[in-house]
């Protein structure tokens, strides 16, 4: 679907970007203010020597094509679907073209092309159907339901909880995982965008892509990796659909998820927490319900304070901070953000 052919809502006029006359690119992410609770985080406690110094998705047959959202604000459902499309395609060699229109018009966590978040509890609940049994229309569209074909197992973020994913672990999660949801600032450097963005803002995360590849030069401090994005704004954007920037140009990188799919063996153990824990003087913060059924050990840390916490916490009167529990299996090290709230 050609852009500028849809009229936008005045919605989305506001998320919007311009780039050559008559024409904008539509964005439409909106970041919870909760967004780091209650979500498991993996990170890795080194750096990795055999990692690759460079890595391309599309020449390991791992990403599908490039899509185009057009003038609705649907970021955060394609870049969530072209993730889920990448790890199906870790398991299963066999391409999947799955609908983002039935994400955009059935995930009740976001808003449709009014903007939204992480789709991936609905990938979870719901799984998700084919794009030729629900086409993609640009527009919002009552909800239909489909017969899913790809089903996610669990997702997460990478990085440590209270800190964004360092480059290296940026570039272990995609080897392991595939292509990753990402958010960037997008302003008027993305719109009129070559193969390459250097010149970088402190411009306010407002859009989602994917991670799709990386290449480093030089070692040790002198190392240097630019990621491969691959955006849903059309063949006809950037590198065909695709441009290379650094970690953290225009706050690439802020918010850095996977998503694994039901046959994934690699998945996020069950804290069993919530995003917040209320509690009154000299109560101690709760042991860790799904680590503790699972025989896993954790500890606890405060944002901001020591590292390492032994036992119980006990919770002073007044608090309103941030809490951190980890723990680590296989996979590497997890850790999980909680806001404790004490009277």
């Amino acid at each position: 679907m050609r852009l500028g052919v849809i009229l936008m809502a005045a919605a989305i006029l506001t998320e919007t970007t311009m780039a050559a006359p008559g024409i904008r690119y539509a964005k439409g992410l909106k970041v919870p203010a909760d967004a780091d609770y209650g979500v498991p985080f993996l990170s890795w406690d080194s750096r990795e020597g055999d990692l690759p110094a460079k890595y391309d998705l599309r020449d390991e047959g791992l990403v599908t094509p490039v899509r185009n959202q057009a003038s609705c604000g649907s970021c955060w459902a394609f870049a969530g679907v072209a993730a889920m499309e990448s790890a199906m395609l870790k398991v299963n060699p066999t391409p999947l073209d799955l609908s983002e229109q039935e994400v955009v018009s059935c995930d009740n966590n976001s808003s449709g092309c009014g903007g939204g978040w992480q789709p991936f509890d609905y990938m979870i609940s719901h799984g998700v159907g084919s794009e030729v049994d629900f086409p993609y229309a640009a527009r919002d569209l009552r909800c239909k339901n489909i017969t899913p074909v790809a089903k996610a197992l669990k997702w997460g973020n990478i990085g440590i909880a209270g800190r964004r994913a360092t480059v290296n672990e940026a570039r272990k999660a995609l080897v392991d995982f595939g292509a990753l949801w990402i958010t960037v600032g997008a302003n008027s450097n993305w719109s009129n965008a070559g193969g390459v963005i250097t010149r970088c803002a402190n411009t306010r995360i407002n859009h989602a892509v994917t991670l799709a590849g990386f290449e480093t030069t030089g070692e040790g401090d002198h190392a240097k990796t630019q990621f491969l994005i691959k955006n849903s704004w059309g063949s006809n954007w950037a590198d065909k659909g695709y441009v290379k920037t650094a970690l953290g140009c225009n706050n690439l990188g802020s918010h850095l998820s996977f998503v694994v799919p039901a046959t994934s063996e690699c998945a996020p153990p069950e804290f069993g927490l919530p995003k917040k824990i209320k509690l009154t003087r000299g109560d101690n913060i709760v042991p860790v319900p799904g680590l503790d059924r699972a025989g896993m050990e954790y500890t606890w840390y405060k944002v901001g304070g020591r590292v390492e916490g032994e036992g119980p916490i006990e919770v002073n009167s007044g608090e309103n901070v941030d809490y951190v529990v980890r723990t680590r299996n296989t996979c590497g090290t997890w850790t999980q953000m909680v806001r404790i709230n004490s009277k």
